[in-house]
C-alpha cells in the first residue's frame, strides 16, 4: 500500500473513531487491535503489515483501495514460465481459459524484470499494426516506417539487449499470416531472445490441428515451442481465498460468498468485482455506479 493511500486511510480512521465515540469502541467493533489503531493515527506505520492496512481500509469501506496481487498457484506458474523463457532465451506457449489471470501475471512479471516486453493482440490487427505494436513495446516510435523497416528495427533492438523476453498475449486473435511473423523473429533471434506466446484454449486446438494437417508454417511453429503447450491448474477455492485475503476480505463467510459467485465460470475478473462490491458495503454495482 502506498504512502498517499495510507494517509487517506488514516484520515478516514480518525473521523470514524470520532464518530464511534472513541478509538476503543471502533477497535472492538471491527476486531482491530487498539494498538494498531493508535499507531495508524499517530503515524507509527513501520510495524503495521499491509494485511492489517487492508483490513482497516476494508472496515472503513475505503473505495480507493489499490488492487493487491495474490500469489495463486497459476500466478506462480506464469512467473516461472516467463523466467524460464527469459533465462534460456527459449520459446514457449501457454493455452488456457480466459479470466484465469494470465494477463495480470504477465504484466506483473514485466514490471519486475528488465528487458521484458508485452503486447496484447487484437482481432482487427493488420500486419502493420502488429509490427507497430511490437516496435512500440520496445519504446520506439513506429511512425513513418514500412513493415520491413519495422521488422528489421525490432530485430536490431532486441539483439542489443541482454536476455530480452517478448511476450505476445492473446496471440490466438491474430490471423494466420500474422502468426507467421513469429517464425521470422525466432529465426533471427534464436538464442538471443525468449518468446512466450499466450492465448485461450482455441490456440492449442487450432495450432495442433493445423500442424497435423501440414498447413504451411504450423509444423515449424509447433516445433519452436517444444511441440507442447504449457498448462495451468485453473482457479481453485484456495486461490480465491488468497486473493480475498490480499485485498482485505478475511471473513470466512464473505470469502465463501465470493467463491460461490464464481464457482461456475472460474473468472478472476468476477472475483475482483465481488471483492469491490464487499468493500462498497455489499451494494449491487448498479447502485454505486
Amino acid at each position: 500500500m502506498t504512502e498517499p493511500t495510507k494517509k487517506q486511510v488514516q484520515l478516514l480512521l480518525k473521523a470514524a473513531c470520532e464518530h464511534a465515540g472513541s478509538q476503543g469502541i471502533w477497535s472492538k467493533r471491527h476486531e482491530v487491535s487498539s494498538a494498531t489503531v493508535s499507531n495508524i493515527l499517530a503515524g507509527k506505520w513501520s510495524t503495521i503489515a499491509d494485511k492489517m492496512w487492508l483490513k482497516v481500509a476494508a472496515a472503513l469501506k475505503y473505495q480507493g483501495l489499490e488492487w493487491q496481487t495474490a500469489h495463486t498457484a497459476d500466478f506462480v506458474l506464469m512467473q516461472e514460465f516467463c523466467r524460464m523463457a527469459q533465462a534460456q532465451s527459449a520459446s514457449a506457449a501457454v493455452s488456457y481459459d480466459a479470466g484465469g489471470g494470465k494477463t495480470h501475471a504477465l504484466q506483473h512479471y514485466a514490471a519486475k524484470h528488465k528487458n521484458v516486453f508485452v503486447i496484447q493482440c487484437a482481432e482487427y490487427w493488420t500486419k502493420k499494426l502488429f509490427l507497430s505494436s511490437l516496435y512500440r513495446s520496445l519504446g520506439k516510435d513506429p511512425s513513418g516506417r514500412t513493415c520491413p523497416e519495422l521488422a528489421e528495427g525490432i530485430i536490431a533492438e532486441l539483439r542489443q539487449l541482454n536476455k530480452p523476453l517478448m511476450v505476445i498475449d492473446e496471440i490466438d486473435k491474430l490471423r494466420d499470416p500474422l502468426v507467421m511473423y513469429y517464425i521470422e523473429l525466432y529465426n533471427k533471434l534464436d538464442g538471443i531472445c525468449g518468446f512466450l506466446l499466450v492465448g485461450a484454449p482455441h490456440l492449442r486446438i487450432a495450432w495442433e490441428r493445423n500442424a497435423q494437417r501440414d498447413k504451411r508454417g504450423f509444423k515449424e511453429i509447433y516445433s519452436r515451442v517444444g511441440r507442447r503447450f504449457l498448462r495451468l491448474n485453473g482457479v481453485k477455492q484456495k486461490d480465491v481465498a488468497l486473493i480475498c485475503e490480499a485485498n482485505g476480505v478475511g471473513d470466512a463467510a464473505q470469502v465463501q460468498a465470493v467463491w460461490n459467485a464464481i464457482e461456475d465460470n472460474k473468472d478472476l475478473r468476477r472475483v475482483k468485482r465481488e471483492i469491490e462490491r464487499i468493500h462498497m458495503g455489499n451494494k449491487p454495482l448498479a447502485d454505486v455506479a
